[in-house]
């Protein structure tokens, strides 16, 4: 362990969102030796997509203010730099203080300008190798939330150099944490199944909305009375004038921090059918309250939901973590209101579509697997659970406490 006094910590969180946050609020646990500055640049909306006058300029100034705040910093004495989220190429004059730390949820953060559907090979191989030179001179640790994330990152490198900064702890993969909420939502406690879906960003097809209306329609046309709580930014008119036509579904707007809390606190379990996400964050959100998940296995889901334990899993129909978003996005070009009180959904996702059906009326009938599922849900949460504090904070006070070990 350093033995030179006080460690001082600088955290940075260039876009701001509950996740990223949530493994801030964690840095002051780490040790009584360690000062942990306030977070930069200042964090002051819940979320970074609903946040007033949003758009890539204002991320570009924030990034220009943590670049400008950074030099200031290097008259100081700052010992850690953690950043949290985005590392993009213009946060890299980090690289040259003592020492950082990159807690990225998905390897597209530490890239520049790239998003799902616009993956540069070359950019990539460039920005890794700027990197694993930080990673080998021992200035440089970077982590990711999933396997699935480190292996996608990871492939941008050869055996030759990525193998020894696994073995050495530089790269890997910790599970990111949340606070388990003070009251576990009372689930399965109405005749209904009362489901939550969210989705922020103006991300109504990607999310999986339309499918999880489609869903509910048809469970509720087979006799199960199941509804559906929408939560979301940009809900397209056809699907609007569909929704008003049965009771059974509920659309809300962007809400307040306490008003969604208390919502997750009403339901019995989140549904999740996401085909565009680099975690999906919204479901450990669910965890800490005591909502199971009805999710597609997409990319990192199978190591936050495990099926039949604390969720249910189907098969995602598009299954590319790289699938362009387009004009015409994921299922829109499948499903679509009919005007007749029904939906129209194409027979190549109609087995998709079935499962999601299946899922929720096994949900709405079984509440002794409902219930189950949602109390080892909120277990995951607890300090020692798998998303829980006390095993991030070990692997932190590793990387952040103990002196770095110099590679060739």
């Amino acid at each position: 362990m350093m033995s030179t006094g006080r460690v001082v910590l600088q955290p940075y969180m260039v876009e701001r969102h509950p996740a990223y946050r949530a493994q801030l609020d964690i840095l002051r646990e780490l040790s009584p030796s360690i000062t942990v500055n306030a977070v930069f640049p200042d964090d002051d909306v819940e979320h970074e997509r609903w946040a007033p006058r949003y758009s890539g300029i204002r991320r570009v100034v924030r990034y220009a203010a943590a670049q400008m705040h950074g030099y200031r910093l290097s008259r100081q004495r700052i010992d850690r730099h953690y950043v949290v989220g985005d590392f993009a190429p213009r946060m890299h004059f980090l690289l040259s203080t003592p020492r950082v730390h990159v807690d990225a949820d998905d390897p597209l953060n530490l890239y520049a300008g790239i998003g799902r559907g616009q993956v540069d090979g070359a950019h990539c191989r460039r920005v890794a190798l700027k990197l694993l030179a930080a990673m080998r001179a021992g200035t440089l640790t970077l982590s990711f939330w999933t396997e699935a994330q480190l292996r996608n990152f990871a492939a941008t490198l050869h055996p030759s150099e990525a193998v020894p900064l696994l073995e050495r702890g530089a790269l890997r993969a910790i599970p990111p944490c949340i606070q388990t909420w003070p009251v576990q939502a009372q689930i399965g406690r109405s005749e209904a199944l009362r489901c939550l879906m969210i989705a922020t960003g103006g991300k109504f097809w990607h999310k999986g909305v339309a499918d999880a209306m489609t869903a509910v329609h048809r469970v509720n046309q087979r006799g199960h009375a199941v509804s559906l709580t929408v939560v979301a930014d940009s809900v397209p008119d056809a699907w609007r004038e569909f929704a008003s036509r049965h009771a059974y579904y509920r659309l809300v707007g962007r809400l307040e921090r306490a008003e969604l809390d208390a919502l997750f606190l009403q339901h019995d379990v989140l549904v999740f059918p996401s085909h565009h996400d680099s975690y999906g964050w919204v479901i450990v959100e669910g965890k800490a309250r005591g909502l199971p998940a009805i999710a597609t296995d997409f990319y990192t889901r199978p190591e936050i939901v495990r099926h039949g334990e604390d969720g249910l899993l189907i098969a995602d129909p598009f299954n590319n973590p790289f699938l362009p978003i387009a004009p015409l996005a994921y299922a829109e070009g499948f499903m679509t209101p009919d005007g007749s009180g029904g939906i129209s959904v194409s027979p190549l996702i109609e087995p998709y579509v079935e499962s999601l059906v299946d899922a929720l009326a096994r949900c709405h009938h079984d509440r002794v697997l409902l219930r189950s599922m949602g109390q080892q849900a909120y277990l995951s949460t607890a300090a020692d659970g798998r998303f829980g504090r006390a095993a991030r904070l070990a692997v932190l006070r590793e990387l952040l406490l103990v002196p770095a070990t110099r590679g060739t």
